[in-house]
């Protein structure tokens, strides 16, 4: 098991483009070292593919489960483990930063789960290689800024 969805993605739409889960997202992953958990709640803007016509016809909306754990780890830049132990003693119990390298793998991992086919999944990983570092560092900053915030208050 190199990476499987435990439970199915449940979203609703918010706005053109976006969506937001309704239910837990369970994903188990092997390179990762447990199981983790996309809370309710969450906002996601599944695949953001280059509104290139040919290109966005070709790619978009091929990744939708794996789009969105991959939004989630973009968001969080962390692995999350619940309740690892349980499914394989050897799997991460706490919580660990991850590098962008890190979550660009457990998407190509996340969309062999899914059955994107190889022709899809290559471009779309390559993609995110080159154009991903945009969105990690904006959501680095929001990091950064929420932990400043939280740390200076009391």
């Amino acid at each position: 098991m190199e990476f499987r969805f435990v439970t199915a993605l449940v979203t609703k739409a918010t706005r053109p483009g976006w969506a937001q889960t309704t239910a837990q997202f369970v994903i188990e992953s092997a390179r990762l070292g447990g199981r983790d958990v996309v809370q309710p709640g969450f906002e996601l803007d599944w695949d953001s593919v280059p509104r290139i016509p040919p290109l966005h016809a070709w790619l978009k909306g091929r990744a939708e489960k794996a789009a969105c754990y991959h939004d989630w780890l973009y968001r969080y830049q962390e692995f999350r483990a619940h309740a690892s132990r349980l499914v394989n003693p050897g799997w991460a119990v706490e919580p660990y930063a991850l590098t962008r390298r890190q979550a660009d793998l457990a998407f190509l991992d996340a969309m062999v789960a899914e059955g994107v086919a190889r022709r899809h999944r290559w471009p779309i990983y390559i993609g995110v290689r080159l154009g991903g570092w945009i969105g990690w560092h904006k959501h680095r900053r929001a990091l950064k800024s929420t932990n400043a915030g939280s740390r200076s208050v009391g």
